[in-house]
């Protein structure tokens, strides 16, 4: 590409950047050290574009979940590349009770024999009402998530998915960094939103979050 570029000039709290890359623009930008990740990108484009952050971000993917004559569907994303993202299983089995026993059908996707084994593990001990899905593409699972009535997850591509496609979601943080990159009121998403604890959120916690989302 020819042209002037423009790039981060500096690092911000808990990203990645590495110093020398700004010798590699034209133009380094300045952003305010402590930001969420999705307001950084944002800032980054706009600044170099000329422009103004304004409203909410708008990803464009399409919500096309309907109501059915079956129970609603809510998807566990139980899996994370990073093992100390993970919940305990045990955890996920008494939230599946719980939700079952509100009338939901749980949805279990999965990548990789690790992720395959757990969603196999959860949906025998929560019983039919939960169901393992086929590995699937990047593509082909965001058009399924985008048919269910909501998500609760670990901090994931999927959980990530959940918010660009505007579900109803908790996301769950074993670390304080929710405000990094979870879900933000800021952003739009009251009936989004994120639940942290060292070492791991509790059960009573999420399932509150999760009333939570469905009363706005």
């Amino acid at each position: 590409a020819h042209g002037v570029s423009h790039g981060l000039a500096h690092r911000t709290d808990g990203s990645s950047f590495e110093w020398p890359a700004r010798w590699l623009v034209h133009r380094p930008i300045y952003i305010k050290r402590h930001i969420h990740a999705l307001d950084r990108s944002r800032e980054l484009v706009a600044h170099a574009l000329g422009h103004r952050v304004q409203g909410p971000p708008q990803f464009g993917l399409p919500h096309i979940s309907q109501p059915s004559d079956g129970p609603p569907t809510l998807v566990f994303a139980h899996g994370s590349s990073r093992a100390d993202k993970l919940w305990p299983l045990t955890h996920w089995v008494e939230l599946g009770q719980l939700a079952v026993a509100e009338g939901w059908r749980l949805a279990l996707p999965h990548a990789g024999a690790a992720e395959h084994e757990r969603a196999q593990q959860l949906q025998q001990l929560i019983g039919p009402a939960a169901q393992v899905w086929p590995e699937l593409a990047l593509d082909a699972l965001l058009n399924r998530l985008s048919t269910t009535q909501g998500v609760i997850g670990v901090d994931s591509g999927v959980s990530h998915m959940a918010v660009a496609l505007n579900l109803p979601h908790v996301q769950l943080y074993n670390f304080a960094t929710a405000w990094r990159t979870g879900p933000q009121s800021a952003h739009g998403h009251r009936h989004q939103v994120s639940v942290e604890n060292q070492p791991t959120p509790t059960v009573n916690a999420v399932w509150q979050a999760w009333q939570q989302v469905l009363a706005v």
